[in-house]
């Protein structure tokens, strides 16, 4: 039984994971990167997971804000500066 080469499209044997013609891998990526697709897999399994966790917990996931000290006093003065400007 033979196939064709990925690269040279000779008919090479079924079970050939190189090209005798053009010396290209026959396997998969999966197969021929191991570290790489485990990598993959965990970034997607994890990607998944934030998504579930994220849909779970709903509204719960409020920004917190500082309002210590007079730093806020000062933002909010120049903002409303800004803002002014902005209308005008």
């Amino acid at each position: 039984m033979t196939k064709k080469c990925r690269s040279c499209r000779i008919d090479i044997d079924a079970k050939a994971r190189i090209c005798p013609n053009c010396r290209t891998d026959q396997r998969n990526w999966f197969v021929r990167h191991p570290v790489a697709a485990s990598i993959l897999v965990l970034i997607i399994f994890g990607l998944i997971g934030m998504v579930i966790v994220g849909m779970n917990s709903g509204s719960s996931n409020q920004v917190q804000t500082y309002s210590g000290g007079g730093g806020n006093s000062f933002i909010q003065e120049h903002m409303g500066h800004a803002l002014q400007h902005l209308r005008l």
